[in-house]
């Protein structure tokens, strides 16, 4: 390995290992607001979720705000990946997902705020400005943890070491587990997610210790 490549993979490392460590708190915090929504499991109306919203949209603007330096991360991760690292479909297809995604956070911290912190609040324009963001999160999801996985499994078989070949297997698996959920949810099975979420946990963690590796050297 040359020098430009090692530093390649050692950027992108850093990078891989940031963004994908910050996403399980970011995700855990999230979930932490949003299940006040039906602390007894009924099915929320849209104007309870506009009010959830509204109650705590500054925690929800914060964490949003760390997440979009989050993705970014790992998006340039992705694509500092795809000239130094094996799986190279699969680093650019994770890229994409990402930039998929990215339209939903100004969409959530700017048109969220127009309609929500108004009196009275206009739920009919939350609910469409959710559709949209809905849209985006669960087919931009679909697509970059189904880019994580394939380039996984590259690494996986390019991998010597016996125990890290078992980890990055689990990591590969975990972010395909992720992708599908994130596809069912989208075609309508919400309750995918709820399996899909905390594998997506799993699915960050093994690639923040991928980053790691890598920027270690």
């Amino acid at each position: 390995m040359d020098q430009e490549t090692s530093s390649g993979h050692k950027l992108a490392g850093l990078f891989l290992m940031l963004g994908a460590f910050s996403m399980p708190f970011i995700i855990i915090d999230y979930i932490g607001i949003m299940a006040q929504l039906e602390p007894q499991g009924d099915v929320a109306t849209m104007t309870e979720r506009a009010a959830l919203a509204r109650d705590n949209f500054s925690a929800l603007a914060f964490g949003w705000s760390f997440e979009i330096v989050a993705m970014g991360l790992l998006a340039a991760a992705a694509i500092a990946m795809v000239p130094h690292g094996v799986g190279v479909a699969g680093w650019a297809l994770a890229a994409a997902g990402i930039l998929i995604t990215a339209p939903m956070y100004p969409i959530m911290l700017g048109g969220y705020k127009a309609v929500l912190l108004t009196d009275p609040m206009n739920v009919e324009a939350f609910a469409m400005l959710r559709g949209i963001t809905s849209v985006l999160f669960y087919v931009g999801g679909m697509i970059y943890h189904a880019g994580f996985a394939i380039a996984l499994v590259a690494e996986t078989l390019f991998q010597k070491n016996a125990i890290w070949k078992v980890i990055l297997g689990i990591g590969a698996l975990a972010n395909l587990v992720a992708g599908l959920g994130f596809g069912l949810a989208f075609v309508g099975n919400e309750a995918a997610f709820t399996v899909a979420g905390p594998i997506a946990l799993m699915a960050f963690a093994i690639l923040g210790l991928k980053g790691a590796k890598l920027a270690r050297g």
